[in-house]
């Protein structure tokens, strides 16, 4: 179920982003491990400002399956960030 969850927020994040977050945050409750559901869920979270709840949804997936996509995504949740705000995000 969370697989197709993922799909679904996937699939939906430029057309339904309300949607796809609903799904991408079920389809994370249901399998922290499923890195595309974190990522959907955060980019979504980031679009709105919301980078605490980005820091939380990817941590969560983090402490159980550290992924590269999981590092990009958290780097990235503040657009106007410097290279160096970025790398320190992600470092620290």
């Amino acid at each position: 179920k969370a697989v197709l969850l993922a799909a679904e927020a996937l699939a939906g994040e430029t057309k339904d982003p309300k949607g796809a977050l609903d799904w991408a945050l079920e389809a994370h409750k249901l399998d922290p491990t499923l890195v595309p559901a974190a990522c959907v869920a955060a980019r979504l979270y980031a679009g709105q400002g919301a980078l605490r709840r980005v820091w939380r949804v990817i941590v969560k997936s983090w402490d159980v399956a550290s992924h590269p996509d999981l590092a990009e995504a958290y780097a990235y949740a503040r657009l106007t960030d410097s290279p160096v705000d970025r790398y320190e995000r992600v470092a620290g």
